[in-house]
């Protein structure tokens, strides 16, 4: 199940989801500005909440299975060969699925990733595969 969670002018937005315990984790920002957990979102007892301008599409996963196994694409593409932030939530890994630019990608030169996005750099364009 996925829900989308806006937030309007920079203030706090609650979105309802029945969670009953539940996992969340955030599948793809939509904002340029950045969606850190506990920070611009998190999960209350029935909502995700999205502040200081994050926009995402966040999965709820099965309350006793958690989230389907494997990974998922994410695109992040650095345009005027501006760097780049992609939030997910990244639990195992993230590599490199396709590329799009002429530009290579090469990881740790212009792109990578921590638990919360991938990042690229100076031209690189790719799909990511994330879990």
């Amino acid at each position: 199940k996925m829900i989308r969670c806006e937030s309007p002018s920079g203030r706090t937005q609650s979105c309802a989801v029945r969670l009953r315990g539940a996992p969340v984790r955030l599948l793809r920002q939509l904002s340029a500005l950045p969606c850190r957990r506990d920070e611009s979102w998190g999960v209350g007892r029935n909502e995700v909440w999205v502040s200081r301008g994050c926009k995402a599409e966040f999965e709820i996963g099965d309350r006793d299975a958690g989230f389907p196994p494997g990974a998922r694409l994410v695109t992040c593409e650095s345009k005027d060969r501006a760097r780049r932030s992609c939030g997910t939530t990244i639990e195992h890994g993230a590599r490199l699925h396709r590329q799009l630019s002429g530009m290579p990608c090469e990881e740790g030169r212009n792109w990578g990733w921590d638990a919360e996005r991938v990042w690229v750099d100076k031209g690189c364009r790719a799909e990511f595969s994330v879990e």
